[in-house]
């Protein structure tokens, strides 16, 4: 304990499992602005998932217990949430402050579920100790329903090195007999620290190259159709063409200029032939 305010001392608390913690995690964007961490803080059951939830629940346990510190509790009822955020923070950015005391309305406003899924606080369910008798560690496992460790956290190229930790914030009723009673946080502890690689959101095709795909197959077809009616098509395909294919030559930048679709290369390889027939007046 590292102090006491209201007539219950400060607590320590800990990562359970924190060697299992990676350095580095990737975050994936999904549909409706979702942002999750994968394999975070580790893999399931220690098994690498490519599709769908790869992560795990995380605890955190409180390192007293049997002491005379829980004595002018009497028996203390505790509430856990925990929040993802940078590792270091400005005083104005904490969420709460070790001894502050607020309403558990207060509290669930900011917690996240099903139909408030960007919230920050994840609420842990108590899965060890006995209030009642005081005895044991208390421990807490957050986010049993592996819906995804969301974080929405905006990055750019100049923080790819900010480092970023999970905060457990621990309370505890100021008045045991009455469970809706306001909560003192008795706790806040660290996760290990991570640095963030987001992953962008996969690109749609171009208009340029739906367009070419469309424009492909009339190309092919008239390649294949009589050599008269070969060059009046493939006239009116090209017209159609010659705008995509300069917005594939124009864009300088090769990693996100898009390559031309194999039908319309392929189409590109029979020109040609098909000019080189004494018929083909074009």
């Amino acid at each position: 304990a590292r102090g006491m305010r209201g007539g219950f001392p400060f607590l320590t608390g800990e990562f359970v499992q924190a060697d299992m913690w990676a350095s580095h995690y990737h975050r994936n964007n999904k549909r409706g602005g979702l942002k999750n961490l994968r394999c975070f803080p580790h893999c399931t059951d220690g098994t690498h998932k490519t599709k769908g939830f790869c992560g795990a629940p995380m605890k955190v346990k409180l390192l007293e217990h049997n002491e005379e510190k829980y004595a002018n509790a009497g028996k203390p009822h505790f509430l856990a949430w925990v929040e993802i955020g940078k590792a270091v923070l400005k005083k104005d950015d904490e969420s709460i402050r070790l001894g502050q005391v607020i309403s558990q309305d207060a509290a669930e406003s900011l917690e996240r579920s099903s139909k408030h899924p960007f919230n920050p606080w994840i609420r842990g369910k108590m899965i060890s100790y006995e209030p009642e008798s005081g005895s044991g560690h208390p421990v807490f496992e957050f986010h049993h329903e592996k819906r995804g460790w969301h974080y929405g956290f905006v990055a750019n190229k100049h923080l790819a090195q900010l480092r970023h930790c999970v905060r457990a914030y621990i309370f505890v009723l100021t008045n045991p007999n009455d469970p809706r009673s306001d909560i003192r946080c008795c706790s806040i502890s660290s996760s290990p620290t991570f640095t963030l690689t987001c992953r962008r959101r996969t690109a749609g095709p171009t208009k340029a190259s739906e367009s070419a795909a469309t424009v492909a197959p009339a190309a092919g077809n008239a390649a294949k159709t009589s050599t008269g009616t070969t060059c009046v098509g493939l006239k009116r395909s090209f017209e159609s063409l010659s705008p995509n294919l300069a917005s594939f030559s124009a864009d300088r930048n090769p990693k996100s200029r898009p390559n031309p679709p194999e039908d319309v290369l392929a189409s590109l390889a029979r020109v040609p032939s098909v000019l080189s027939t004494p018929e083909c007046n074009i």
